[in-house]
Order: structure tokens, then C-alpha cells, then sequence
């Protein structure tokens, strides 16, 4: 059903597929109220390019529109031929507590009026509830959640997961729905958190979840209102989310922007560039009858969500999700810290972490210094780096000291920071120093001028990349390089003529080549970055295709996103060498998509060399 495309932190670009229709993430499903609204669900797939909605079954269920629907069905009945999600009167009971309706009534009333996506009848879990109420929620909403996947027969069910502020409880309904194998995970309960800016749980909360459901399945925030926090969520691993705070906020003459909300009356032009914005003047408006003028801030609302949506999108793709993460958490001290609250997570993210990005690296602040990527750096470095002569050289970045060798590599090279380092960033320059000082003895600077040696230089990096020992087995003392006729750096690696590495331009990693990945095969213990395929598949790899996911037997758990790997048969033959896409948990997980792009299989370079 879930097909991972791009990521970044947490956050992925994916494809949602639903029946023939597909939905990519991560993606807004704007809150429709069936007996009324600002704006039409034919209007929202036009203006702005909605491809997925959500409304109320429980509405429509207790009103005079139930035949109505029950006879055209939820997609003509609404004018919407995209993905229709309906909700089953959880918030409902949340809100006004006379919710009269079975988990069985509601799901098989979901189920009639042709809903793409179901959802179970939870039981909402305040965030100020005791223990013993939270507790009783979980095990409802769990037995709930069994009966619904029994009974659903057509739909794609939603499993809400409940436990208020208990991470017991969080994670014991997360374990427990995670074997159930429902078609989206949901984490139930947040509204009050979000509505109050408690955006620091918030990020317990989801963190728990997303730790304990299938890396293959998306996973749905309920209520995520404002676009300012949308980022965040996505961040955290959220593929989606509902919100009608488009409406809300218009019904109080709000308006939202990507940073905040302003007062219609406090205005005198507008801050934004949609059309409506630029049709009128905040006085036009202000004059405007109720309902028109709803319906003016309703659109800019809209407009702004669906702008952020696609901007996150891009911004995973290019790389540059966490840099967006960090700008919206300036705009209010509370996001700021949620975001600083990511350091306790930093572990089990760095798991999903590629090993670089597409885009350079932003020092944003403190927080950049707790981001997987520089845990994953302090952890390797001391486990795998090893000085090839007696002393040891460093240079200093605002990431720490970082080996001569290893100095171009990514991120060190690739960030930028701000000359006068704040002190945070000297705090952790001086806490790395005096590690490297106890491991290696007196810390020592190289010169602006410093040439390194090349062959200590790419064993430096082979063993940062495939552990101790590796750079040995890789680089003989005899080898040829070839380097770009541009820069005069290294792109290329051979002994005599077999080609074992290239050196990646943007990020100064060693890609493998066949013969590469043979000398590595031959030093390196099983499972060490080896991804295991089924035979029956084995020989498309041979011939240069690329690994699927459902095809992965197993695979080393050291595995990161975007390492070097070497693909080998059930009998520990190699097959083929390239880049995964995903870690050990994704791969074993997904049945869809590709888990190793190939570079070279091992018959291609037969065929060349005879």
C-alpha cells in the first residue's frame, strides 16, 4: 500500500495506494463538514490540488443526509473522486460525549457508503487522564481495532493508537496494532497538546508511536491544525494529517500563515501573495458580509496549508527538511522546544539517517549539534578511525574537530556556520577535543596548507564507511587514481585496471564497483553490509537490476539509507554492489519499492573483461 520515494530525517515522500488511485505523501486531508461548507470538495481539488479529503461519517450517520449518501455514496454524494477518508465520531465523543453509535454500526456504515479509507471508534485518551482511564482506553481501542480488521471486507482501516501522556501505554497499543497489520497507523488523543502548544509531548508522543509500528505503514496525526507544526510532524515520521483549522480560524477572521496567525482587523495589507491576497485589501474584506468574508480567509487558509505541504515536499527531496524544521520552530518558543526535545530520539533516528544529503548542511543553532547525523559522526569516528602515522591531525568545524582524512567528507565540508560560534558550539568543540585528547593523545591542528596523504586519506574513509580494516583490504600500497581535470581531486580508484571506487564529488564518500565490492566481500565477516536476496531473484541482480524490498531476506543491521552495500545470494555470493535506499527494519518491512539501487552486478563485468 506504502511505497517510499524520498526522505529526510523521519519524513518521506511516498505513494499511498489506495485501490487505482494514489495519494503522495505526506498529504493534507482537509477536514469537510458534510452538512455545510466554505469551500467545496470539487473547488479544493481544483484551486489547490487536493487529491485527499476527510469528513465525518458520524455526521452524516445521525443526519437527515444518511439515505442520501447510503443511496449515491461518499464520492458523488460529496462531488469528490480523489481518496475519501471518513472519521467515526472518536473527536465527537471527545467534545460533546453522546456519541450513540457501535464500533461495529459505524464501521459497517463506513463501509456502505463506499469510504477509501475507514476509520475504528477509538477511545479518546485526554492528555490529563489517570492511569487507570488511559489504561482502560488502550485495551478498548484495541479489542476495537481486532474486530474492525475482522470485519472490514472493502476498506482500508485506520488504527488509532491511544495512552494519553504513558509511554507504557503508547507503546503497548502501538506493539499490540502493530501486529495486526492495519492499512494506516494513527496516533489519537494530541488535539488538546497541539491546541495548547505542548508541542515538547507532542514529540513523546508521536516518537513512541513511530518506534513501535512497521517502518512500511503511514502513519496519520488527528488534528494537526496549524501549518507552522506541520514540518515538525513530518520530521517525526507523520505521512499525514487531517486539519479544519482552514475554517476555524476563518470563522474568527484569523488568518493563518506559515509562521503563525494574525487578526484580520490588526492588518492593513496582506502578508501573503494567494489570490485572494491579492485581490483584495484587508478593509475590503473586513466589510464584507459573514459568510463571504469566511469564505475569503477560508481560501488564504488553505492556500497557506497546501503551500507548506508542497514546500516540505520539496524540501525532503532536496534535503533540506530539518533546515525548515529549525526556521519554523523560531516562530514560537514552544516549537523551538519540541525541536531541541529531538535530541532524546537522536539514536533511533540516526537508523533512517541517509549517510548524506543532496544539499549542504545549515548550522541553525544548538539544536544541529544533537542531529543524527553528528551522533552517527561521533560514534563512528571513535569506533573506526584510526591515525595512519603516529600523531593525528584535526581541523577544526563548527561540528567538531574532525580528522585531516575525513575533513571533506559529509557534513563537515558540506555545512555552513556562522563565523562567531555561540556557546553551545564551544561546549561541544571542547567536550569532542578532550575525548579525541584521552584516545589519541595531544589533539594537533593541520595548516590551512596541509596536503593529506592520499592512500591514508581513502583508507580513512573506507573504514569510516565499512568499519576497521576495511580501507586496507581496499587500497593495496600500489594503486592508480584518477582525478577530475577540473579540480585536481580524486575520482576514481584503480588497481592496475580494475576499478574499485569512485569518490562522489558531493559528499567525498567512496562509491563500490564491482571489484571493490569483491575485495570487500572477501574481507568483511558476514552479515557486515551485506544485503541477502532471495535466490529466485539473484540472477537480475547479477545482470545489473535493481533489488526490491520484497525480495531482501536479510540484511546487516548496520545498514543506513544511501551506504555502499553488497547484495549477495542465500549462499553469501556476491551478486551485485550499490547504494540501499533503505535500513534493515524498511527493507524487511515494505513490499513495495526499491531497496538497493544497483550500480554494477557481477555478470556485467564478466561480459566486459572477456
Amino acid at each position: 500500500m506504502y511505497e517510499l520515494k524520498e526522505r529526510d530525517g523521519l519524513g518521506r515522500c511516498g505513494l499511498i495506494t489506495i485501490g487505482k488511485k494514489r495519494v503522495e505523501t505526506p498529504v493534507l486531508f482537509p477536514v469537510i463538514n458534510p452538512k455545510m461548507s466554505l469551500v467545496s470538495p470539487a473547488e479544493l481539488r481544483e484551486m489547490f490540488g487536493a487529491r485527499a479529503i476527510i469528513t465525518n461519517s458520524y455526521i452524516i450517520y445521525r443526519s437527515e443526509l444518511r439515505d442520501f449518501f447510503l443511496e449515491n455514496g461518499i464520492h458523488r454524494g460529496l462531488g469528490f473522486n480523489g481518496v475519501v477518508m471518513t472519521d467515526s465520531g472518536t473527536f465527537q465523543d471527545y467534545v460533546y460525549g453522546d456519541v450513540d453509535v457501535s464500533n461495529e454500526e459505524i464501521l459497517s456504515f463506513q463501509e456502505r457508503i463506499g469510504s477509501d479509507i475507514v476509520t475504528v471508534l477509538d477511545v479518546f485518551s485526554r492528555p490529563d487522564d489517570d492511569y487507570e482511564r488511559a489504561r482502560a482506553c488502550v485495551e478498548e481501542t484495541v479489542s476495537r481495532v481486532r474486530n474492525a480488521l475482522s470485519l472490514a471486507k472493502n476498506s482500508y482501516v485506520v488504527a488509532p493508537i491511544q495512552g494519553a501522556l504513558y509511554k507504557d501505554l503508547r507503546v503497548k497499543c502501538a506493539k499490540a496494532l502493530a501486529k495486526v497489520n492495519a492499512s494506516i497507523y494513527a496516533v489519537g488523543g494530541v488535539v488538546p497538546l497541539m491546541e495548547n502548544y505542548r508541542f515538547g509531548e507532542l514529540v513523546d508522543v508521536i516518537m513512541w508511536v513511530k518506534m513501535n509500528i512497521p517502518p512500511s505503514k503511514p502513519l496519520h496525526l488527528f488534528g494537526a491544525g496549524h501549518p507552522m507544526m506541520f514540518a515538525l510532524a513530518v520530521l517525526l515520521g507523520c505521512d499525514s494529517f487531517d486539519s479544519a483549522s482552514y475554517a476555524k480560524f476563518a470563522r474568527d477572521d484569523r488568518l493563518l500563515t506559515p509562521m503563525g496567525t494574525v487578526h484580520l482587523k490588526s492588518l492593513d495589507q496582506f502578508p501573503c501573495e494567494c489570490s485572494m491576497c491579492t485581490k483584495y485589501e484587508p478593509s475590503d474584506v473586513m466589510e464584507m458580509e459573514k459568510k463571504e468574508r469566511e469564505r475569503v480567509l477560508a481560501l488564504h487558509n488553505l492556500y497557506i496549508m497546501f503551500a507548506e505541504i508542497r514546500r516540505i515536499r520539496t524540501a525532503i527531496k532536496e534535503g533540506r527538511l530539518w533546515e525548515i524544521v529549525a526556521l519554523r520552530a523560531r516562530s514560537h518558543p514552544r516549537l523551538l522546544d519540541a525541536l531541541r526535545r529531538l535530541g532524546k530520539y537522536k539514536r533511533y533516528m540516526e537508523r533512517f539517517e541517509p549517510m548524506s544529503r543532496y544539499s549542504g548542511m545549515l548550522y541553525t543553532g544548538p539544536e544541529t549539534l544533537h542531529r543524527p547525523i553528528i551522533y552517527r559522526y561521533e560514534r563512528r569516528v571513535f569506533e573506526r578511525y584510526r591515525p595512519s602515522s603516529g600523531t593525528a591531525l584535526f581541523r577544526k568545524t563548527i561540528l567538531g574537530p574532525v580528522p585531516v582524512e575525513l575533513s571533506h567528507t559529509y557534513p563537515f565540508a558540506q555545512c555552513e556556520g556562522p563565523d562567531d560560534w555561540d556557546s553551545s558550539a564551544r561546549r561541544h568543540f571542547k567536550r569532542l577535543e578532550r575525548r579525541f585528547s584521552e584516545r589519541l593523545g595531544m589533539v594537533k591542528y593541520a595548516g590551512d596548507d596541509y596536503q593529506v596523504d592520499e592512500l591514508a586519506l581513502l583508507r580513512a574513509i573506507a573504514d569510516y564507511q565499512f568499519g576497521l580494516g576495511s580501507g586496507d583490504a581496499l587500497f593495496p600500497k600500489h594503486i592508480r587514481i584518477v582525478r577530475s581535470k577540473r579540480t585536481g581531486k580524486i575520482r576514481a580508484v584503480y588497481e592496475g585496471e580494475m576499478h574499485i571506487v569512485s569518490m562522489r564529488a558531493e559528499d567525498f564518500f567512496l562509491t563500490l564497483h564491482i571489484w571493490g565490492g569483491i575485495k570487500l566481500h572477501r574481507y568483511l565477516r558476514p552479515p557486515s553490509y551485506r544485503v541477502v536476496v532471495s535466490n529466485k531473484v539473484a540472477e537480475l541482480n547479477r545482470e545489473g537490476k535493481n533489488v526490491f524490498a520484497k525480495f531482501v531476506l536479510d540484511c546487516d543491521d548496520n545498514i543506513r539509507p544511501r551506504d555502499e552495500v553488497l547484495v549477495v545470494d542465500e549462499s553469501d555470493e556476491l551478486v551485485a554492489v550499490g547504494k540501499a535506499t533503505m535500513n534493515r527494519e524498511e527493507m524487511l518491512s515494505f513490499s513495495r519499492g526499491m531497496a538497493v539501487k544497483v550500480r554494477e552486478g557481477v555478470n556485467e563485468v564478466h561480459r566486459h573483461t572477456h
